[in-house]
């Protein structure tokens, strides 16, 4: 080949991605704790969410929607994508760890928290909104579980796979996959119902 296609500088080889302990699972796959080894040698931890197998071409397509809306952050309260590993079986996405667990899980076993505590992960929380809302990104499924605590205690919005951006309306179809009872009123707002006129 006289001048080869360069692979995008978020690829990640297979190779270079070790899996370890599942953390957790959802609709389209699972969720480690995994090793990244980066270019340079050094190898830092990671979170890797596979894609489980056998899936079809649409929900290949839907999982990857959230790596490519994911590239576009760059903030301290969204949790960071490091990169996709699409070219091999099973599809990766692989994110910043974040160790101390969701802001759910740390409630429910620490109900001790100091108020300025509990402050300081709302602050943090509503910063990421903002970020997010700025960009046009409405996440759809915001809730203590989708927000992450990580290395130094802060509080980062995850889990962007109901996440819409850059749209007026959206259709009712896609309504039926959304916790429509915890939706915000202006993710409503954008639903479009098509109907015919006799």
């Amino acid at each position: 080949m006289a001048h080869p296609v360069p692979r995008p500088d978020y690829y990640i080889l297979h190779d270079h991605v070790i899996l370890k302990d599942q953390i957790g699972a959802g609709a389209f796959g699972d969720v480690h704790i995994g090793t990244l080894k980066k270019n340079d040698g050094s190898a830092v931890d990671v979170a890797i969410k596979k894609l489980k197998g056998l899936m079809t071409k649409r929900q290949r397509a839907v999982f990857m929607k959230e790596a490519k809306l994911m590239r576009r952050f760059n903030h301290p309260n969204i949790v960071n994508l490091l990169g996709v590993a699409p070219q091999e079986d099973p599809v990766m996405i692989i994110l910043e760890l974040c160790p101390n667990g969701s802001l759910n899980k740390k409630l429910k076993y620490n109900p001790s928290i100091p108020i300025s505590k509990l402050v300081a992960y709302a602050t943090d929380a509503a910063r990421g909104m903002v970020y997010l809302s700025t960009n046009t990104v409405i996440h759809r499924d915001i809730a203590a579980r989708n927000c992450l605590i990580g290395k130094n205690d802060e509080a980062k919005i995850s889990d962007f796979g109901l996440s819409v951006a850059d749209q007026d309306t959206i259709s009712v179809d896609k309504l039926r996959q959304m916790p429509v009872r915890w939706l915000a009123p202006e993710t409503l707002r954008l639903v479009s119902v098509p109907c015919n006129i006799l």
